[in-house]
């Protein structure tokens, strides 16, 4: 898995998948589609917002499982210092309850 990020001008972030051919047929492709999609809407508040994101899917991502998939995406969030810090978000979730 491979993921690119670019600085945005719109104040607003976007999110692309793509999954090429040479992964497999449209079921496979779809099915690692779904994945990505799913992962990166559960990070979406962690992640900064001024910048977009494109996740490459690599051959890998076919037997890859879900948790394995969730676990990659936060480890490339982090190495290019674009995912916040989980334990702040939850306490500020947790305190704005009370």
């Amino acid at each position: 898995m491979v993921l690119k990020c670019a600085k945005n001008r719109k104040g607003r972030m976007l999110i692309g998948v793509s999954v090429s051919k040479k992964i497999g047929k449209a079921v496979i492709r779809n099915k690692v589609k779904r994945q990505f999609k799913e992962s990166m809407r559960l990070l979406i508040p962690l992640m900064d917002k001024r910048y977009n994101y494109v996740l490459v899917a690599r051959g890998d991502a076919v037997t890859a499982s879900y948790q394995d998939i969730e676990k990659t995406m936060k480890y490339l969030l982090r190495k290019v210092g674009k995912l916040k810090d989980e334990q702040k978000i939850h306490e500020k979730n947790i305190s704005s309850d009370n």
